[in-house]
């Protein structure tokens, strides 16, 4: 057996068992044989190579998850330090506008500052709470059911006898 060979599960879903039967065949009882362009080394570099190219594939993967992971983990880094910015900037405009209260230069630069307002942050429940609310509801009684009605008319038919 070839020792270089990259180990090639049949469970591996990339891998179809039947590659690596088939390179089992040409390395077992088919090892002697040789056809045009198919022998032993051919097939087990063909399927070697197939293992190697889905074990990089998998490394991709794991790298991509890993990448988006550090992504989302940034980007909600970045929605927290600027709602902290936003909130101390509000803080520091109105200490600003009491401080500047008798200087008009002052006051007009403060006030050409203004800052983003707050984003909300929307969630699941939220959205589906705003979705349920926006949907008209029926006004008036609520309709009676076809069986209330008749089990009213003929408790009125025996009364009635």
């Amino acid at each position: 057996m070839n020792s270089m060979r990259a180990p090639a599960a049949p469970s591996d879903p990339l891998i179809e068992p039947a590659f690596v039967a088939l390179r089992d065949l040409f390395t077992g009882p088919l090892a002697q044989v040789s056809f045009p362009d198919v022998d032993a080394a051919a097939v087990g570099a063909t399927v070697d190579e197939l293992c190697r190219r889905a074990a990089a594939l998998e490394s991709a993967r794991a790298a991509l998850a890993a990448a988006q992971r550090d992504v989302a983990m940034a980007e909600q880094a970045l929605r927290d330090q600027r709602a902290a910015s936003i909130e101390q900037g509000q803080l520091a405009l109105a200490y600003a506008r009491v401080y500047a209260k008798s200087d008009r230069a002052l006051v007009a630069s403060i006030e050409s500052i203004t800052l983003p307002k707050q984003r909300a942050v929307a969630t699941p429940s939220a959205d589906t709470a705003r979705a349920a609310s926006a949907a008209p509801r029926r006004r008036g009684r609520p309709p009676k059911s076809a069986t209330a009605s008749d089990e009213t008319t003929n408790r009125d038919s025996v009364a009635a006898e």
